[in-house]
């Protein structure tokens, strides 16, 4: 019998593409950049709230799993 697959974690899941968004957000803001058009800051703006969003899903307890084990 083989071993059941297990699915990642909420924690997992949203660590992941926290990482994505602050990996991107450092490569913008590396020099040498050239003034940012109000679009592409507006585009940082929304990250910078969806990586702050996430951090506080991160930063509470995760809810008890209603699955079978």
């Amino acid at each position: 019998m083989t071993a059941r697959r297990r699915d990642p974690t909420r924690d997992h899941d949203l660590r992941m593409h926290l990482g994505v968004i602050l990996i991107a957000l450092q490569m913008i803001s590396r020099p040498p950049t050239t003034p940012l058009t109000p679009d592409q800051q507006e585009f940082i703006d929304i990250l910078k709230r969806a990586a702050k969003a996430m951090e506080s899903i991160l930063a509470k307890p995760e809810p008890a799993s209603k699955r079978k084990t």
